[in-house]
């Protein structure tokens, strides 16, 4: 349903879960204040069958905002709360006619990788993957940020320059 696809767009953008819209209260005020309301289905229906769906639209969208244009690769290392190793590598377009409404560049999450071990030969191949799934050219990539860990720096002397 359309309904069910754009209200996932709208509480993703809202930063609102999903689970929020289970409240008796919320699902009341759905059903009898809002249009086709009492079309959303709970968290779970719209987790299971819709949210897959917003995501591939969504993710082809981003690929054609950075494919074959000049960016800015943004790259992290964290822990999470089990200790895993994430890379999140983002990108923002360096078009500076495409800039938010609000006339900010916005950075865009690409890709979240759960790495055994950091080093630069795994931080090389989650970018490598991410680069070769946006279809970003390495000679459209004009800004390697991160903070400065050694073995992403190595990782981009090595094998991204």
């Amino acid at each position: 349903m359309k309904i069910c696809q754009e209200w996932i767009r709208v509480c993703a953008a809202s930063n609102i879960p999903l689970h929020k819209f289970d409240n008796p209260l919320m699902r009341k005020c759905l059903q009898t204040r809002v249009a086709n309301g009492g079309a959303i289905p709970k968290c779970s229906q719209l987790r299971d069958c819709y949210l897959f769906d917003v995501y591939q639209t969504e993710r082809a969208a981003l690929k054609d905002l950075v494919a074959n244009k000049q960016v800015a690769m943004i790259v992290d290392e964290l822990s999470d709360s089990k200790e895993r190793f994430v890379l999140d590598v983002k990108a923002t377009s360096l078009d500076f006619d495409k800039l938010s409404p609000g006339g900010n560049s916005v950075a865009w999450l690409l890709d979240s990788h759960f790495l055994s071990e950091t080093n630069n030969r795994t931080v090389s191949q989650a970018v490598v993957k991410t680069v070769h799934e946006y279809s970003i050219e390495y000679d459209n990539i004009r800004v390697f940020n991160s903070d400065n860990v050694s073995y992403i720096k190595k990782a981009f002397c090595d094998t991204l320059s």
